[in-house]
């Protein structure tokens, strides 16, 4: 119970800290093994990702895992903003991140933890520039 409580008041603390604009710095980055990206693209993507964070956010975790990346890509190409915009799957990156939402959210509830949250990124072509083209959960 003390470690919840003074994980808390960390949490609170880079909140106040950080001006209440979403804090991604932090967030430890974890990237699996990939056969389709270097690690150089995924790095890109997760800076993409860090500068994207939620207002009002403390982002925990950054991660990529190609398995459950690529099944949100064939989700977003078959059904998503991928089926109509004509991007091709090696210019689909999906990565996920933890975070806890602190008072002003907007759309995500207020104080809460959001665990695996995606984030579609896509480029123009190979060694093109990420963007987020989409974020939630599939």
């Amino acid at each position: 119970m003390r470690k919840l409580g003074c994980l808390a008041l960390f949490v609170c603390l880079l909140f106040l800290l950080s001006g209440c604009a979403g804090v991604a710095r932090f967030a430890a980055v974890r990237i699996g093994e990939s056969e389709k990206f270097t690690k150089e693209e995924i790095d890109a993507a997760v800076h993409v990702v860090r500068k994207s964070a939620f207002d009002a956010t403390f982002v925990t975790k950054i991660e990529y895992d190609e398995t459950r990346s690529d099944a949100v890509v064939h989700s977003y190409l078959t059904h998503g903003k991928g089926a109509i915009n004509g991007v091709s799957e090696e210019n689909v990156i999906v990565l996920f991140t933890d975070f806890v939402t602190g008072g002003n959210t907007g759309s995500l509830n207020p104080h809460d933890v959001y665990t695996d949250f995606g984030w579609t990124l896509i480029r123009s072509g190979k060694g093109g520039a990420w963007s987020v083209d989409d974020c939630g959960y599939a």
